[in-house]
């Protein structure tokens, strides 16, 4: 009995390394593919990727700052993304409307502060979808605009192990 135990314990002790040399083999795996398009193609200065999953969350990174300095890029460096965030949007609204936390015909104006005034189209209050979808009839470029001077979207990430909750995500 207490040799069965031993082997349970070992074969759990093997199991245990082999899922973290698959993590290394991965983050390893990233890292050369950062290398090769900063080093090789030449298509980048610095990238940093960030992964979550079931283990955690973690940074991967390679290259350098395109600011004449020598400094690093890591999970700080503040980049422009520009029209990505479409993408973050619609995977976080789609991830919302799975949990029950939202739905697509909900009016925009429910989830603003009082004090926004949100316009309409066609006589009716905008919905998620419609913002979703491109068709709520906002105009491309806000009033207030100046196009002479530059205009940078940053996401930045606070929180490095946010997962999904709700129960159809897990």
């Amino acid at each position: 009995m207490n040799t069965a135990i031993r082997v349970i314990c070992f074969i759990i002790l093997l199991s245990a390394f082999s899922f973290r040399a698959a993590a290394e083999d991965f983050t390893n795996a990233i890292h050369a593919y950062l290398q090769h398009r900063v080093e090789v193609e030449k298509r980048d200065v610095g990238i940093v990727v960030g992964i979550v999953d079931e283990h955690g969350s973690g940074i991967v990174s390679y290259g350098k700052l395109d600011n004449g300095t020598d400094q690093e890029v890591n999970g700080d460096t503040l980049f422009e993304i520009g029209s990505v965030t479409k993408t973050f949007t619609g995977l976080l609204l789609q991830d919302m409307v799975e949990c029950g936390e939202m739905k697509l015909d909900d009016p925009v104006a429910k989830y603003l502060p009082e004090l926004v005034k949100m316009p309409t189209y066609d006589g009716k209050q905008i919905t998620l979808l419609q913002l979703a979808t491109h068709t709520s009839g906002l105009p491309l470029f806000p009033d207030n605009l100046d196009p002479s001077g530059r205009t940078i979207c940053l996401l930045i990430i606070r929180s490095r192990s946010w997962m999904p909750s709700c129960p159809a995500t897990n």
